[in-house]
């Protein structure tokens, strides 16, 4: 048994009626900065990757990873690093292939210390082809000494959460 949200699937039958074509629960994502953000946008240089595994549903994809990076982000700050989310990407899946999918932002939200931010998309090209992605990502809210003296170089998730849908 699986629970997603308020929803529970029960083996196959449940997760094709819901057309989960690929649900990857544990992930980790880690953005790197150079120089360190802080407080104050800046430019500074980016690299970002994401590493996912346990993939339920995808047949041999049990696994995946993606990046981008380095490139100059400009305007950066701690008060809004979370919220830069939108691109192209290529997804690696474990089983040698791959998915072109194209994803942005459409929500973020600050409960405490926590910050959650969901990202939506399409699956433009490869494997998985047409499916609509949901990535859920969890991270402590940055904030701390770093951000208002020598900079944060580094901000890692607590969770990433991949659902590839077709609908």
């Amino acid at each position: 048994m699986l629970a997603i949200g308020a929803t529970t699937l029960v083996g196959t039958s449940a997760q094709a009626a819901v057309g989960i074509d690929l649900l990857c629960p544990i992930g980790q994502a880690t953005s790197n900065f150079n120089p360190g953000i802080t407080n104050t946008p800046q430019t500074t240089t980016l690299t970002h990757s994401v590493n996912y595994t346990g993939c339920l549903f995808g047949g041999s994809v049990t696994g995946a990873t993606y990046g981008f990076g380095p490139f100059s982000a400009p305007g950066l700050s701690c008060t809004n690093v979370l919220q830069q989310n939108a691109g192209t990407s290529v997804y690696h899946w474990n089983d040698g292939t791959t998915s072109t999918i194209a994803a942005s932002l459409t929500s973020t939200s600050v409960s405490g210390l926590l910050t959650t931010s969901v990202a939506t998309g399409t699956v433009a090209a490869g494997k998985f082809l047409g499916d609509t992605m949901v990535v859920e990502s969890v991270y402590l809210t940055p904030g701390g000494l770093a951000c208002l003296f020598g900079g944060l170089t580094s901000i890692s998730s607590l969770e990433v959460t991949l659902t590839l849908l077709s609908i």
